[in-house]
């Protein structure tokens, strides 16, 4: 503030005030841009010392300029490059080729798939492996094993006596017994008595439940034979009732919403519950091996938690029964000695509390509790005469 300036008076407005606010806006704004300036220039700067332009004038297949790997990744690529060309590298890297031309010789077989790229190499494992197998295929005991295996799979899987199980014949397909059984029980099931009129009454109770719709005038032919149940059809004439009252005429809509909202989940529902999800899902070993971990850890954790909870619950009850018999809450207190005898009949303190009780009630059996909270827990101070003094 300058001294030669007069200060204004209570009632006037410094003439000044609004210059000097402009003049310090645009300076600051002209600062902040400036800097602003700067700092981009050197994040550019830094950007291009970071990731220089590549050496190599091709990157890719496709040359869309030298790429720009940063300092880091060049530093330890030239780090590689020095270790690889020095003498322990080149060294080791001769002894890994050398085992690997020795652990993965190359096949004799000049075409061992369909088209031949050359002998396919395995490991030496795979190929004394392949050579066991070959000689265990053609010894006595393994001639013999696959004629049990052959005969075996022929009485498993018998011929079916229809030629045509499909649309396509590529001869007579071949079911397990259990299946074969299980397809001629429900043939024979189907074509006994009580079978012909179980379907005959499950076609009537079809034709009942699902009545012919019968379409006015307004809709089309094509919806003359759509079937509802009856159900949907009490629905959807009450709801035809709904919408001319006065509460339907004015709250409809949220009817129509929440009808909208429940299709949607269902079809929702159906959708992630569908039967080719779950066999998808239960297709992949990993969650075949999840589910199983998860039940092991429910039946472990019920058969071996259990008794650790029962004993939890019990303590618990009857530490409340004790402070409720303290506190005079007699009710809670024989409430919680109930629940703690259900759990455990033998459990001391419930006793005790029950015997306080009957002694509380003039009741004929404190006797009997007493002596039953002796006998489970035979102290000093329990086999006194005060718990067995006669009533």
């Amino acid at each position: 503030m300058n001294m030669g300036e007069e200060k204004p008076g209570s009632g006037e407005q410094p003439r000044r005030q609004g210059r000097r606010e402009g003049s310090h806006r645009l300076k600051h704004s002209q600062l902040m841009s400036w800097m602003a300036d700067r700092w981009w220039h050197f994040g550019n700067w830094f950007f291009n010392w970071w990731h220089p332009p590549s050496d190599n004038a091709y990157p890719s297949n496709g040359s869309y300029g030298r790429s720009g790997s940063n300092r880091r990744s060049k530093l330890w690529r030239r780090l590689r490059h020095r270790i690889r060309r020095s003498g322990p590298g080149n060294l080791l890297g001769a002894m890994l080729w050398r085992f690997h031309e020795w652990w993965y010789p190359p096949s004799k077989d000049p075409s061992p798939h369909y088209s031949g790229y050359g002998g396919a190499r395995r490991s030496r494992f795979a190929i004394a492996r392949h050579h066991l197998q070959g000689r265990l295929k053609r010894s006595a005991f393994g001639r013999r094993c696959g004629e049990i295996y052959a005969r075996l799979y022929e009485w498993w899987y018998p011929v079916l006596d229809d030629p045509y199980p499909y649309s396509g014949y590529y001869g007579r397909k071949r079911k397990s017994r259990p299946v074969v059984a299980w397809r001629k029980f429900k043939r024979w099931v189907r074509d006994s008595w009580p079978g012909k009129r179980f379907r005959e009454f499950l076609y009537r109770f079809d034709e009942w439940w699902y009545p012919p719709y019968q379409a006015s005038q307004g809709y089309y032919a094509h919806y003359q034979h759509q079937r509802v149940s009856r159900p949907v059809l009490a629905f959807r004439r009450w709801r035809r009732w709904f919408r001319k009252t006065w509460i339907g005429r004015e709250f409809g809509w949220m009817l129509d919403e929440v009808i909208v909202l429940f299709s949607f989940l269902q079809d929702k529902a159906a959708q992630a519950f569908a039967w080719h999800r779950i066999q998808k899902f239960l297709s992949k070993k990993q969650n075949v091996a999840v589910l199983v971990v998860l039940v092991i850890a429910v039946v472990a954790g019920y058969t071996y938690g259990r008794p650790h909870y029962r004993l939890y619950v019990e303590r618990l009850y009857a530490r409340q029964a004790e402070q409720f018999m303290l506190k005079g809450d007699f009710a809670r207190a024989f409430l919680r000695a109930r629940q703690v005898m259900d759990i455990n009949p033998d459990n001391v303190t419930a006793c005790r509390v029950n015997a306080q009780l009957a002694d509380w009630a003039n009741s004929p059996f404190a006797l009997y509790w007493r002596q039953r909270t002796t006998m489970l827990e035979p102290t000093p101070t329990n086999t006194a005469s005060p718990w067995l003094r006669p009533r």
